[in-house]
């Protein structure tokens, strides 16, 4: 007789089991689902926060600092301090620290502010519902990367579930399909897709090629990208809002609140590698339009925003593609973990005996 016995594989998001005995797999099991809930809790809870934050630092009504790359600079600057800080006196391995090749990090690097610049660009050139669409598109792009590059598998359930969500949050985000753009227009705009696309993919990528953390991989591109944003940030700031860095005059409540800004800045990229090392870039993206969903309710809840009955119909569709993505992903979870036969005590592939 044949004896069989279950491998468990890897999650298309990244969860992996390891061999033990039932009680210790449970265990770790539950642990492991405890940490995700926690960074994907920190993720969301520190990006909504940040746009409350920069809505009123750079707002017109606000503190008005309408210099976006310079504080995104100044948001890698404050991270790269924490990172320091951390791994000398937080990190339970104070082990010499893993390498990263020169190429990688310069690769990185470029992406990640491409896509920042792109981004900001992309919103200056172009009218709203182009910007939104287009940052919609960084989910095609991404099961496209996936699947081609790095031979990621999305089923059928998790792909209408990917719809679904799109058309959920294009019917919340993009209010009128009149778009009066130009060819420079569209190229940023497609570039700024790109770049965020690659940004998020290589982040897991890199963690997995060099086996490190999310904190290890952060340590290492956040003074890189914190150095080469400041030095691009004051022309590029000077030409989207037509003044120097060095005329905006201070005061103790802005300081204040670009100060509360860097720290949940920290917050927002620490979580946000911390998840792409341990779930695809789609599921990001996924929980990404949730935050918008989240921000356009806290603003009607807390801040006497108004709603439109299609808002609430994108809304309910957005979140209703949301679940059947989190069910299409468990269940492709249980289909990856395949029986084995056991021939000798060791695993062999399934056939006839």
């Amino acid at each position: 007789m044949m004896k069989y016995r279950s491998r468990k594989a890897s999650h298309p998001n990244g969860d992996v089991s390891g061999p033990g005995t039932p009680g210790d797999d449970r265990g770790q099991l539950r642990k492991r689902n405890l940490e995700n809930a926690f960074f994907w809790g920190l993720n969301v809870g520190s990006s909504v926060s940040i746009i409350m934050v920069n809505k009123q630092l750079m707002g017109s009504q606000g503190y008005n600092f309408s210099f976006a790359t310079t504080l995104c600079a100044m948001h890698y600057f404050v991270t790269s301090i924490w990172t320091l800080v951390q791994a000398r006196f937080l990190s339970a391995d104070k082990a010499v620290s893993k390498g990263v090749g020169y190429r990688d990090l310069v690769i990185f690097t470029l992406i990640a502010d491409l896509s920042i610049i792109t981004l900001n660009t992309s919103l200056q050139v172009n009218a709203v519902p182009f910007y939104q669409i287009a940052k919609l598109g960084i989910i095609p792009c991404t099961c496209m990367v996936e699947t081609m590059w790095l031979k990621k598998a999305l089923t059928k359930e998790m792909v209408a579930a990917l719809v679904i969500v799109m058309a959920g949050v294009s019917i919340v985000t993009v209010t009128e399909l009149k778009f009066n753009t130009s060819a420079f227009g569209v190229l940023v705009a497609v570039a700024s897709t790109f770049c965020s696309t690659m940004q998020q993919v290589l982040c897991g990528y890199y963690q997995r090629k060099n086996s490190l953390t999310g904190s290890e991989l952060l340590r290492k591109v956040a003074p890189l990208q914190a150095a080469s944003i400041a030095v691009m940030s004051p022309f590029l700031d000077k030409n989207v809002s037509g003044r120097w860095i060095t005329s905006y005059e201070w005061s103790i409540p802005s300081a204040g609140c670009l100060l509360v800004s860097c720290l949940l800045a920290v917050l927002v990229n620490v979580s946000q590698f911390l998840c792409l090392g341990r779930f695809s870039a789609v599921s990001y993206q996924v929980v990404g339009h949730a935050k918008t969903i989240l921000v356009l309710l806290i603003g009607w809840a807390c801040f006497g925003g108004v709603l439109s009955s299609q808002q609430t119909m994108g809304m309910a569709l957005a979140v209703a593609g949301m679940v059947m993505y989190g069910v299409a992903g468990a269940r492709a979870k249980e289909q990856a973990s395949s029986v084995l036969p056991v021939t000798n005590g060791k695993a062999g592939p399934v056939g006839k005996p």
